[in-house]
């Protein structure tokens, strides 16, 4: 047992004891030897003045003829208790205003655009953010992934806040981003990124910059600035088709004919299993995908024999095209649009077409390793230029994995068959202006296909 009792003179006496019946042991303590400091201080004299007004009460009560024990321990009560509700709302307002401060203090760090982004970039990456209710495709994550390496590598070492964007931060991203050697497409699709992030600040109140959400504008972009978009006719799509092929370019040939007739994008017709393909009640044979950029559900009708062919030749187990952070891989998808070009460079020695030359832009990457040639080879350069020092090169060399979406929507559309919104309901577009985007033939193929179309309407079948 502890007991401590505080006398009126100068000491105060602690009684210890090991129990009941044991020892007793007193010790008295001059106040004057500890208490000195203690009662020079705000709280020490408060607890001080508190105890004289105790004890003030307790003498009233001791001394004062018919005084009211109930209300003397009312007041002492109310002297102790009261203390008590003062402390306990200053422990309050600090813990508000500590929170506040801590608020106050993640607005200003989520208005950082490097600290926003990075949140950003992981909400989307979690499925937290969504994109017009949908999860963001392993693709647009792709592109804000780069958006933000070009965005640390424009902030540098420096600090930059949404409330400091003006027209003149926008201009000097878009001068940085075409120092740095990207294609205007690539740089438009990083500037509708910067736009995107400080809406999305902003939608989370986090940029309260109005300027911020109007000046970047985006690049319009020319045919000529762009990497030039090409497709197979007819006859060379036939021709990869039956080209004798062996091992991982036999592989990767019957998976880019597959996904050229079902008019789909290589993270599509480069997974494609057994479960995909069904026949509907009617006996009609389809392919069920849903699409990982867009997330559309889309039903594909088994229109062509070659469909058929490949899926039986591998008896419904098609080879898997994965990315590398994919553990089960079966063909990477770099590896793919390499081994296709390969193909494509054998059929060049019997498709005469293939060879045909084709004005173009370089990458980045391609870019830089011009620069890299040209300084071991006395400035000459790596690719073929024209008369008018334009980047020139053959068909075979321009075909990507892309070429098959391409490739596949514009034959249907030469076919005169079907009709754009039934074509696209195949292809999966919903905006007939990014559709029309894919078709490839030429003026002078529209202008054919219209004057048979009117010689038919008029019963005349002469050529």
């Amino acid at each position: 047992m502890f007991q401590f009792n505080y006398h009126s003179g100068d000491t105060c006496e602690c009684v210890a004891s090991s129990g009941e019946g044991g020892e007793r042991v007193h010790l008295k303590v001059e106040r004057g030897v500890y208490m000195k400091s203690y009662v020079e201080t705000p709280e020490g004299k408060k607890t001080m003045e508190k105890l004289d007004a105790i004890s003030a009460i307790v003498n009233e009560e001791i001394y004062v003829e018919h005084s009211d024990k109930d209300k003397a321990i009312e007041r002492i009560k109310s002297l102790i208790y009261n203390d008590k509700k003062r402390l306990v709302s200053k422990l309050e307002q600090d813990r508000l205003r500590e929170q506040a401060e801590k608020r106050d203090q993640a607005e200003h760090a989520m208005g950082n655009v490097v600290i926003y982004y990075n949140d950003f970039l992981r909400r989307i990456s979690s499925g937290e953010t969504l994109y017009h209710g949908k999860p963001y495709s392993a693709g647009s994550i792709k592109v804000w992934r780069s958006f933000g390496k070009y965005l640390r590598g424009f902030v540098g070492n420096s600090e930059l806040f949404f409330d400091d964007i003006s027209l003149n931060t926008a201009e000097k991203f878009r001068v940085y981003l075409s120092d740095s050697g990207l294609m205007l497409s690539s740089q438009r699709k990083l500037i509708i990124c910067f736009k995107r992030l400080c809406n999305d600040s902003a939608k989370h109140g986090f940029n309260k910059n109005a300027a911020s959400l109007k000046v970047f504008e985006e690049l319009v972009v020319n045919q000529n600035d762009k990497r030039v978009a090409t497709y197979l006719s007819k006859e060379e799509l036939q021709a990869m088709y039956e080209l004798p092929l062996e091992g991982i370019q036999e592989n990767v040939r019957d998976v880019f004919v597959l996904g050229t007739l079902l008019c789909q994008r290589l993270s599509d017709y480069g997974c494609l299993k057994a479960s995909n393909f069904t026949t509907q009640p009617d006996g009609t044979q389809v392919c069920k995908l849903t699409q990982q950029k867009t997330h559309h559900e889309i039903v594909i009708p088994i229109y062509d024999s070659r469909i058929t062919e490949i899926l039986l030749k591998y008896n419904y187990c098609l080879p898997q095209i994965k990315s590398p952070q994919n553990p089960k891989v079966t063909i990477l998808e770099q590896t793919f649009g390499e081994v296709l070009k390969e193909i494509c460079k054998k059929m060049a020695k019997n498709v005469p077409s293939m060879n045909d030359k084709f004005t173009t832009v370089l990458s980045v990457q391609e870019r830089r390793l011009e620069a890299k040639y040209m300084e071991t080879h006395k400035g000459d350069f790596l690719y073929e230029r024209d008369s008018k020092q334009r980047v020139v090169r053959p068909k075979w060399d321009i075909i990507t994995p892309h070429t098959a979406r391409r490739t596949g929507i514009t034959l249907l559309s030469e076919a005169n068959i079907l009709t754009n919104r039934e074509i696209m309901s195949i292809s999966g577009h919903s905006s007939e202006k990014i559709y029309e985007g894919y078709i490839k033939t030429t003026k002078g193929q529209r202008a054919s296909s219209i004057a048979q179309k009117i010689k038919q309407s008029k019963g005349d079948k002469s050529e």
